[in-house]
């Protein structure tokens, strides 16, 4: 299977012509998700990252509401430079990349292209997972994800794209990656930042399947190379894991 799923991938590829992508294949990647802040704030950022309807650097994806669940997932899954939030309050807050300030032409078709990508993979998986039921779905995503990825222990590379690119990514590339494609084959999915028991910050999703919020931690199941941390109830996750959870997902932005 595994073998089959390769080479449809890798054919796939091959003729996939890079694309002039449009705010509405923006729409259609994000049309599952229900945080309509989230999804505004994934469209804006595919937008800025691939330098529509800009025609200078300009880096700004724009000012947002504030939610419970605004951890920003889709801005790690493209860019290969660190988003920042300024402008906090209680309410709001204003994202951007910290891009100079310069038109890359090359920057964006580089951006295009990892698009493309993206789009490919998205594609495969949910061809792959047709027919199957919420728990198989959110399987077949972990699995799909741990056999691609190894965790950059270098801390320089933490996005979903240079995940699928290169093989390696941290653990917002890992969350990112299980959100994207979860959300595009219709499981209810969403990012968690939490703080782990040493203090460092670390992400992993949460799937709620018949009203019941389950934790996948592909990341680490990656590492240890097993599925300890795969759809187990969020609670019983925390207290094997020691993670604790962030009640406001900026925290973990800087």
């Amino acid at each position: 299977m595994r073998k089959i799923l390769i080479t449809a991938i890798i054919a796939m590829l091959f003729v996939m012509p890079s694309q002039a992508y449009t705010r509405e294949d923006f729409e259609t990647i994000y049309q599952n998700e229900p945080d309509q802040n989230i999804k505004e704030m994934g469209i804006r950022q595919l937008e800025l990252e691939l330098g529509i309807n800009t025609g200078t650097d300009k880096r700004t994806v724009g000012h947002f509401t504030r939610s419970n669940f605004d951890f920003c997932t889709m801005t790690s899954l493209v860019n290969t430079k660190k988003q920042t939030v300024s402008g906090r309050t209680e309410t709001d807050f204003t994202m951007y990349l910290s891009k100079d300030n310069v038109y890359d032409y090359a920057y964006y078709k580089e951006r295009e292209k990892d698009l493309d990508l993206l789009v490919a993979h998205i594609g495969i998986v949910k061809t792959m997972t047709q027919g199957m039921s919420d728990i198989e779905k959110a399987t077949f995503i972990h699995d799909f994800i741990a056999d691609r990825f190894q965790y950059d222990t270098e801390g320089s590379i933490n996005s979903a794209i240079q995940g699928f690119k290169t093989g390696y990514t941290e653990c917002t590339g890992y969350t990112a990656a299980y959100y994207i494609l979860g959300l595009n084959c219709g499981l209810k999915v969403r990012a968690q930042s939490g703080t782990t028991q040493n203090g460092g910050l670390h992400t992993f999703n949460i799937v709620t399947i018949d009203g019941q919020d389950l934790a996948v931690d592909v990341t680490n199941d990656d590492a240890n190379n097993n599925k300890e941390y795969m759809l187990i109830p969020l609670q019983e996750y925390i207290a094997i894991s020691g993670i604790s959870p962030h009640k406001d997902s900026l925290s973990c932005m800087g």
